[in-house]
């Protein structure tokens, strides 16, 4: 059951990290966009 605890920390981890680099890529790219309308 241990290991089982720990997959699912490094699953969760490995969502939030998708999360927050998806967060910044959306930003980054509105920003871009922002900056070529100009």
């Amino acid at each position: 059951m241990r290991t089982d605890s720990g997959v699912h920390q490094l699953l969760c981890n490995c969502l939030t990290n998708y999360a927050a680099f998806f967060i910044l890529l959306s930003v980054f790219s509105t920003k871009i966009i922002h900056f070529r309308r100009r």
